[in-house]
């Protein structure tokens, strides 16, 4: 089975969450998103593992050039803010009133997520490996 078709099988009315393992922030976010996602919309995995890295190459992304948050869904693939504001939609909710960020350009957007990842691992500090954070989630996760 092609990596394509495995994503498609686990994004069918879901929504992938591609995050880097090694990133506490990143590994908080998806703490923070498990906690919230009441009907486990959300799926995720680590822009590490083998599937990720082959569905970038399936879609034309170089995986050794990425290193933002990516957001894939059945019919769209977003990166950096666009990722952050897509996420934020599926919660409802207050959450989804983040969305009124998509009226600011861009490019400003995605400098102020740049200037973040960039000092993420200073800032927030970085884990040796992503892990599972309760056996009741481990079947929202892909490997």
């Amino acid at each position: 089975m092609s990596t394509t078709n495995y994503i498609k099988l686990h994004r069918k009315k879901k929504g992938i969450v591609l995050y880097d393992g090694p990133c506490k922030l990143c590994n908080d976010a998806v703490l923070f998103l498990l906690k919230r996602d009441a009907h486990a919309y959300l799926i995720f995995g680590s822009l590490q593992s083998k599937v990720a890295q082959n569905f970038l190459k399936e879609k034309g992304i170089d995986p050794s050039k990425t290193d933002s948050l990516v957001f894939v869904t059945a019919t769209d693939i977003w990166m950096r803010s666009n990722a952050v504001l897509h996420i934020l939609a599926v919660l409802k909710g207050a959450w989804s009133w983040f969305g009124i960020f998509r009226h600011i350009p861009e490019s400003i957007r995605d400098s102020l997520y740049d200037f973040i990842a960039k000092n993420r691992y200073q800032w927030f500090g970085k884990t040796d490996s992503c892990k599972t954070p309760n056996p009741l989630f481990k079947e929202r996760f892909i490997d």
